[in-house]
């Protein structure tokens, strides 16, 4: 299982899904919370410093934020509820408590 969301700097769209993704990780076990990545090191300096963005081709890079369900990749914005509502959906199995 991997859930990762890999944002960059200046990208208005990743601020809007770093603002979510927190909200939800508070209501998943630690193994299956969704893990926020900075690309900005490895763009601006070409450092490699997370395995998990090794995963990832360069034509994956194209579109900010990339998110990465279980096997699903959502590349470019969504509108916060929208994110926010698939998530929940998404997720809802894996809650720790129930809403």
């Amino acid at each position: 299982m991997l859930r990762v969301l890999l944002v960059r700097n200046g990208c208005k769209a990743c601020l809007e899904f770093i603002r979510i993704i927190p909200r939800i990780n508070l209501l998943l076990p630690l193994d299956k919370q969704i893990r926020i990545i900075n690309m900005w090191e490895r763009e601006a300096f070409g450092l490699k410093r997370d395995l998990i963005g090794d995963r990832f081709e360069e034509e994956d890079f194209a579109d900010y934020p990339i998110l990465f369900l279980d096997g699903i990749l959502i590349s470019g914005a969504l509108w916060s509820e929208q994110l926010k509502h698939f998530l929940d959906a998404f997720l809802k199995k894996d809650y720790i408590t129930n809403r």
